[in-house]
């Protein structure tokens, strides 16, 4: 029993700024923003990096990765955000579920046939 009451309270005692009781030194995910630019290095160089932001793209004005067409050699800018490319997946993946159209995606097939027409 003082057992389970010392890790309750060791529990309980861990709440502080989720950084000072971290595993490993990995940096946090974040949420990418519109506007702001970013940058990875290419998986299959590290001596290269692209830049991608955020843009509203399309009739629906939603917020859409645009990613460099060409990588850059060199040392990404100290003033340009480092980040993962799993990110940018990441934020593809969600934005495209979030935003599937479930109407056409699951079209309502529930709906009697008798409402005059040829099925009658």
């Amino acid at each position: 029993m003082a057992h389970n009451q010392n890790v309750l309270r060791w529990l309980s005692d861990v709440n502080g700024d989720g950084k000072s009781y971290r595993q490993d030194s990995r940096d946090l995910d974040f949420k990418l923003r519109e506007g702001d630019i970013y940058a990875f290095y290419t998986p299959d160089n590290d001596r290269y990096y692209r830049t991608v932001f955020l843009k509203k793209l399309g009739l629906d004005q939603v917020l859409k990765p645009v990613i460099s067409e060409f990588p850059t050699y060199g040392v990404i800018p100290a003033h340009i955000q480092e980040i993962r490319p799993e990110q940018i997946y990441q934020y593809m993946r969600i934005h495209n579920m979030a935003n599937m159209n479930t109407i056409n995606a699951f079209p309502k097939t529930d709906i009697p046939k008798s409402h005059g027409g040829m099925n009658q």
